[in-house]
């Protein structure tokens, strides 16, 4: 008895600031260290345990917490569980389940402390924006070096689990080197970071000027990236914040005539989508360097002649063999895929029966999944987004995180047309984590 009076009065207490502090550091890791993230996930986990062995009512607690967006991450996770009983290759398929263990472990670290992360909820997403605008300006540093002084000290940054440098990197081509984490997720953190700054901002959390500075921190960084598909996904998800803007000066600011709103709705975003991208492919010389390439490499492919050429680096040849290659064992095993551990040898298969001499990766998280754990998969993870959407239109908070929400979903939908971010284990625990906020958030009542 003296013992639960002594865990109730100093431990617990104790625990849950230390699960307060995992959370800040978490989120703020996730663009930086994916050992610091997963290490930290694990950590706040047993701290979880520790609580439930002591004080049992914390575990029902946790257990009443138990909602829809819990039950299908589980159920996506399940999925890939039940594709290890026919896959060939088991040691890879265990692997491939681990790495994606944040759709079963992170909504049960949720789950357990779901006051903190209603209360605290956009307070930890700041930890995720500073810790993805201190990436940016490391990049942006390095990227402002002399090539000569780059390739001096890039080589003698202590690794402590960073990115070596690339000896010979092309940055104008082929986008920048980031020491972080791999160079497109780092661009999806970035992209991400925009929409929350945004929301951040217009919940009263961020101030003007704090605002724009990020802003300026993040579009400098994405733009020195080049990873396309990371940038194409921002534009598309900061139309679905023009059109709310449009909407809200149109019926609450000018109160125009429906007639004359209607036009202009549709004009700003059309307007956004068309004219941003001709200005920075017009002015910036290392967009237009980019997508340059892309262009190249897609002649080369009209004209056949990319065989000139060490076509194995040609990212747009080796998206479009990636749709073709998935869509073939999509269409031989619809229903089951080819298993959890599978999916990368049998995509080895149809590139070497095709005579395509690239490296074999996914390009596309909905063929990907479609074609490792079938249907019942692909059923899983679309509800995971239903739900969340479901929430997202139901929210009776007042912070317009709806159209946080709605621009987040808009940005993974065209990152899932061109990559399997869900692939890498940081990009997974972003996914979800950022999910798990926002549908949070809509919850609260004002």
């Amino acid at each position: 008895m003296v013992w639960k009076n002594f865990y109730l009065q100093y431990i617990e207490p104790l625990l849950t600031l230390l699960l307060h502090i995992g959370f800040m550091v978490l989120l703020a890791s996730l663009p930086l260290s994916k050992g610091t993230s997963s290490v930290t996930l694990g950590i706040m986990l047993g701290f979880c345990v520790i609580r439930w062995l002591h004080n049992p009512a914390q575990l029902q607690v946790a257990r009443q917490q138990i909602n829809a967006l819990s039950v299908s991450m589980w159920l996506f996770w399940a999925a890939y569980l039940v594709g290890l009983l026919y896959t060939n290759h088991f040691g890879v398929g265990i692997k491939t389940l681990y790495k994606q263990n944040a759709f079963l472990l992170i909504p049960i670290l949720i789950m357990a402390n779901r006051q903190l992360v209603l209360y605290y909820g956009a307070f930890y997403l700041k930890w995720f924006v500073w810790g993805a605008a201190f990436a940016g300006m490391v990049i942006i540093a390095l990227y402002s070096l002399p090539a000569d002084a780059l390739q001096n000290i890039a080589p003698k940054l202590p690794r402590w689990g960073l990115n070596k440098f690339p000896v010979g990197v092309q940055a104008h081509k082929f986008g920048f080197y980031t020491p972080f984490i791999d160079r497109l997720s780092m661009g999806y953190f970035i992209g991400l970071s925009v929409l929350s700054s945004l929301w951040l901002w217009v919940s009263g959390r961020f101030c003007t000027w704090f605002t724009l500075l990020l802003l300026g921190i993040f579009f400098m960084a994405a733009t020195i990236l080049g990873g396309r598909g990371g940038q194409l996904a921002l534009l598309a998800a900061l139309s679905a914040w023009a059109v709310y803007g449009a909407h809200y000066l149109i019926t609450g600011v000018w109160n125009l005539p429906r007639r004359i709103a209607l036009p202009i709705l549709v004009a700003i975003p059309a307007l956004l989508i068309l004219l941003l991208p001709w200005a920075l492919f017009t002015y910036v010389p290392v967009v237009w360097e980019r997508y340059n390439q892309l262009f190249w490499e897609l002649s080369m492919l009209q004209n056949n002649t990319y065989q000139q050429y060490n076509y194995e680096h040609f990212t747009s040849l080796r998206r479009i063999y990636s749709w073709v290659g998935s869509w073939e064992l999509v269409k031989n095993a619809p229903l089951l895929g080819v298993g959890t551990g599978d999916y990368r040898f049998a995509l080895e298969s149809v590139y070497k029966q095709n005579g395509w001499n690239v490296p074999v990766n996914a390009h596309h998280q909905f063929l990907q999944i479609w074609a490792t754990i079938g249907l019942y998969g692909l059923a899983a993870f679309i509800g995971i987004m239903a739900v969340f959407l479901r929430r997202l239109f139901t929210s009776v908070s007042g912070s317009l995180v709806w159209i946080f929400g709605v621009s987040v979903v808009v940005f993974y939908l065209v990152i899932f047309q061109f990559d399997s971010p869900l692939n890498m284990q940081a990009s997974g625990m972003c996914f979800v984590l950022l999910l798990w906020l926002i549908y949070l958030q809509a919850t609260k009542r004002v």
